[in-house]
């Protein structure tokens, strides 16, 4: 067990590195490190479920206080963010069920797959939604919501390269837009590892509750909150160009493998 936690250890450390050097979740990461990592392990038909599972519980730990960083701040709107995490909780309990219940592991590869590609395309070329393309009211938020929640849980991501460029689009501005989706990401993170947790009850599997792989939730987050700020602190050092296409060749490399590689 010692050696396991040392390997997430080390591994979060890397991810969650990342994570602050280009401002993301870590899911993108993360999925295709539990594959890896938890092949052999658990079951086959089960590996992309258990990977997704147990990353969303590690964003779960690492937005925690970023969501709490913003609200002290009062940067989060609650009177308009209460529409998108009411859409956004309703969105993952209909995905992470499904993902859990009947959908392929193919599916949820080719899923994430496909939604870093297009982050990555969208970062390389900086492309920005213009604002006031969507209304900015409860019905848009809830769909907004909806769709980003069940897309996230069944990908296994934070949902951030959905919700900003959305309320971007809805005419927010990009500070508030950010700590809308910190709060956001919690809340996906936290409504799907209840879910996993409860959907997958009977399956026997050592360390685990239901889905969720705790001795990489534990290692990861311990490393990864950490290392976090160092890579925030190299961001701020850093040519916004060279993020770009550091983050594009990145993701589309990891796009590439999720795509091209064997799906569980």
């Amino acid at each position: 067990m010692l050696e396991t936690l040392l390997y997430f250890a080390a591994a979060g450390a890397a991810i969650g590195f990342l994570s602050g050097l280009f401002g993301i979740g870590g899911g993108a990461f993360l999925v295709p490190l539990f594959i890896l990592s938890l092949a052999g392990t658990v079951a086959d038909d089960l590996l992309v479920q258990c990977a997704v599972a147990t990353s969303l519980a590690c964003i779960g730990c690492m937005t925690a206080s970023a969501a709490w960083a913003q609200h002290r701040r009062q940067m989060i709107d609650w009177d308009t963010a209460r529409w998108l995490l009411i859409g956004l909780v309703c969105g993952v309990l209909v995905g992470s069920w499904y993902a859990a219940a009947s959908a392929s592991g193919a599916l949820m590869r080719t899923l994430l797959g496909v939604l870093l590609l297009l982050s990555a395309a969208q970062t390389a070329l900086n492309w920005q939604p213009a604002a006031g393309l969507f209304r900015l009211n409860s019905r848009t938020l809830l769909g907004i919501g909806g769709v980003t929640g069940t897309l996230s849980a069944m990908g296994g991501i934070g949902g951030g390269i959905l919700i900003v460029p959305s309320l971007l689009a809805s005419g927010m501005g990009i500070h508030r837009a950010t700590a809308a989706s910190a709060a956001g990401g919690f809340a996906i993170a936290l409504a799907a590892t209840s879910v996993f947790s409860l959907r997958g009850a009977d399956i026997d599997q050592p360390y685990s509750t239901g889905l969720v792989y705790w001795p990489g939730v534990l290692g990861v987050c311990i490393s990864g909150v950490l290392t976090a700020r160092l890579g925030v602190r190299i961001n701020h050092r850093t040519h916004p160009l060279i993020l770009r296409w550091s983050f594009a060749s990145v993701g589309a490399l990891i796009s590439g493998w999720l795509l091209l590689g064997d799906a569980a």
